[in-house]
């Protein structure tokens, strides 16, 4: 059996449909919420999933809490923007796990309302499925990856996960400003130099990167708008960093 594991802090327009799909895979639904002020833990709770209040500890930290709340050693980690297709659900639930394996999973990601299908964002395998007993998430505060000991091999499903990454540009910027502070702290905290041609080049870098290198002109206005953004994302994590030294 798998138990899915949620982290969530504010996120009632979205946590609602990501339980109720994976309540169709497992009956063990846990959200590690920290601190939600909305309706999130409410939502979580009438669906049927398990709800532990826990203080943030950063991305991989946080995840790694919930080892000592599952009912089951293999976790499935989706975020509360993120949702099991049923043809995904079926495939889970299908599989022989294997403990020498880590499973991927292929992210479709809808931005605004549009299917990214291109520029950098898609194709997207990331490793979600794992025998908790022996893998965990590393300690980083923001783009966590998992760690374990050993040979094991890394499967990729056949099936998508469909991402709600951003669902108005201003859930863009507010989630872009977030995720811009928690890359600056990590560069901080890791004393990580970044040459200074890089911090005033690589906003302009993202965007040719995602909308030509990447090909996300094939994704048309969203994909302009997209790579616009993220080079901004780029820019205030340089802001943030520039700050954070001089403090």
């Amino acid at each position: 059996m798998i138990s899915a594991v949620i982290i969530s802090l504010n996120e009632e327009r979205n946590i609602g449909e990501s339980v109720a799909a994976l309540l169709k895979l497992t009956d063990d639904v846990l959200v590690l919420d920290s601190g939600s002020t909305d309706k999130t833990v409410e939502i979580a709770k009438d669906l049927g999933a398990r709800v532990i209040s826990i203080t943030w500890q950063g991305y991989g930290k946080t995840k790694n809490a919930a080892i000592e709340h599952i009912r089951y050693p293999w976790i499935l980690s989706i975020d509360a923007d993120e949702v099991l297709t049923p043809e995904l659900i079926q495939e889970l639930k299908n599989i022989t796990l294997n403990k020498d394996c880590i499973y991927a999973i292929n992210i479709l990601p809808n931005y605004c309302g549009h299917w990214i299908k291109h520029s950098g964002w898609y194709p997207s395998y990331k490793k979600r499925l794992y025998y908790s007993p022996e893998v965990q998430w590393d300690d980083r505060a923001v783009h966590e990856n998992l760690r374990w000991s050993g040979d094991k091999k890394v499967v990729r499903l056949k099936e998508e996960l469909h991402h709600f990454s951003y669902r108005s540009p201003e859930d863009h910027i507010r989630k872009g400003r977030h995720y811009a502070k928690l890359g600056a702290q990590h560069l901080i905290e890791y004393q990580k130099k970044v040459p200074i041609f890089k911090q005033y080049l690589g906003p302009a870098f993202r965007f040719f990167k995602m909308f030509v290198l990447k090909r996300g002109f094939l994704d048309k206005k969203a994909g302009f708008l997209l790579a616009l953004r993220e080079a901004r994302m780029v820019a205030w994590r340089y802001e943030y960093y520039r700050a954070m030294k001089k403090s």
